[in-house]
């Protein structure tokens, strides 16, 4: 995923100044668990790629905190942190949080995610892509039905008259 990353473009296809956007991953797992090599991977990769700002840390939460809102909370936060303790903030911050179950990135979802950031300036929160694989679920009308009922449901229950207390 890091390579991926590695090579962001802009909406013209020139490929994006490493300066220009920085990584931070948080590594989390449950206290009751051992660490993986995941820490490991990631200081390798930066070894070989030393162009690229990225900032990795290990958390271990405790089982009732370990979850991926948990994570994403701690991992937003820091990345705050950091963009406030910057001596110069040239602009504004933009932050796009994936999961460690991705498949692949986009290789302009970081000139995107700005972009439609710049073009609705009221919105301080964008929904992502929902539909990472699309090669797989063209092959699985099953899987397809899901992923569509769950953004069916979705919508429905965005709507207070249609949840089932009402």
């Amino acid at each position: 995923m890091l390579d991926q990353y590695a090579i962001q473009h802009d909406a013209t296809g020139n490929v994006l100044s490493p300066d220009f956007f920085e990584i931070n991953i948080i590594v989390n797992r449950r206290t009751d668990e051992k660490a993986d090599k995941s820490m490991k991977v990631i200081e390798a990769w930066k070894g070989r790629h030393p162009q690229y700002h990225v900032n990795a840390i290990d958390v271990a939460f405790p089982p009732e905190r370990a979850n991926v809102g948990n994570a994403r909370k701690y991992i937003t936060d820091v990345s705050l942190l950091r963009a406030t303790e910057r001596l110069q903030n040239t602009g504004p911050l933009y932050i796009e949080s994936e999961d460690a179950d991705l498949f692949s990135v986009d290789r302009r979802v970081v000139s995107t995610l700005i972009r439609k950031f710049d073009e609705k300036p009221h919105l301080d929160i964008l929904r992502g892509i929902q539909d990472r694989q699309p090669e797989v679920l063209q092959k699985n009308d099953l899987l397809f039905f899901e992923r569509r009922l769950s953004d069916i449901s979705e919508i429905f229950m965005r709507k207070i008259a249609y949840r089932p207390e009402n």
